[in-house]
């Protein structure tokens, strides 16, 4: 009478055995892809240092952590791509590097990599046309430490990328020369970038090598021309001037002369000047 009942304690123990074995293998598989992707960076609270920085007539603070200050963040660059890096600035708190079209993708793979920049923010570009100063204006000097803008008319390209985990950013630029603009994409290295090197390529006309879908956002195929070019002309300011643009042309010599009410004043001699008043009629 008591073998049955040992044979079924024997199989619910069996059960039990089975169903802890597959939790633990749950648990195992869970924590190894976990692992593949590593969370963001923490950063202890006594690390962090807060500055206060002057924008335009605001004054905001700036969070970065202590061993990633702006100044150590061009550093880096200036230490990975050496003769590559052009330029650098920590105007107002932020790093900013300009780096050889060939560097563009080294420069952000070195700032996912090695300065946990996790977070893609935009990629675009700027026309620049330099702009010749009449003689005797006043030239405005830069602040010190601030970007200065290129000395020649050339297609830049911008991105952006910071830190969820420690606070810090930098933006990365290169110059491209108008009649060949060329540089490589990001969706290698930020798959963000996608659509924006998309606009870039559709508004700006710079070509981006290896775009995987390099089909337009905006304008149909038919489109010719790229608009965010400032040599772009604008159809509707062909017809219709940019307002505030006046053309001022001289008064006719034979235009009417008006009165203070608006009426049409006869002058019976010509030499008599327009601004001799009209005798009153008695």
């Amino acid at each position: 009478m008591d073998r049955p009942r040992t044979d079924q304690n024997r199989r619910r123990r069996q059960r039990l055995i089975i169903a802890s074995a597959i939790v633990l293998v749950i648990a195992g598989v869970t924590v190894a892809v976990a692992r593949l992707k590593p969370a963001a960076p923490t950063v202890e609270r006594s690390l962090v240092w807060i500055d206060t920085v002057k924008r335009g007539p605001m004054l905001r603070q700036v969070r970065g952590i202590g061993s990633l200050v702006p100044e150590e963040i061009t550093t880096s660059f200036r230490d990975v791509l050496g003769e590559k890096v052009e330029s650098t600035s920590t105007f107002q708190g932020q790093a900013a590097v300009v780096v050889t079209p060939d560097a563009w993708v080294v420069a952000f793979t070195h700032a996912r990599d090695v300065l946990a920049c996790d977070f893609f923010t935009f990629v675009s570009a700027i026309d620049w046309v330099t702009d010749d100063a009449d003689e005797g204006d006043a030239v405005e000097e830069p602040e010190e430490g601030a970007y200065v803008a290129p000395a020649r008319d050339l297609l830049q390209m911008v991105g952006r990328v910071s830190s969820t985990g420690q606070g810090h950013g930098v933006t990365i630029k290169s110059n491209l020369p108008k009649d060949a603009p060329v540089i490589d994409t990001l969706t290698s290295v930020y798959a963000g970038a996608d659509w924006h090197e998309r606009e870039v390529m559709e508004m700006f006309g710079i070509s981006v090598s290896g775009h995987p879908h390099p089909e337009k956002l905006y304008l149909t195929d038919e489109f010719e021309g790229h608009p965010l070019l400032k040599s772009y002309k604008l159809g509707a300011r062909e017809v219709k001037p940019w307002p505030g643009d006046v053309n001022v042309e001289e008064m006719p010599e034979d235009a009417p002369v008006l009165d203070d009410a608006g009426n049409v004043v006869e002058l019976s001699d010509p030499e008599v000047s327009e601004e001799t008043p009209p005798e009153e009629s008695s």
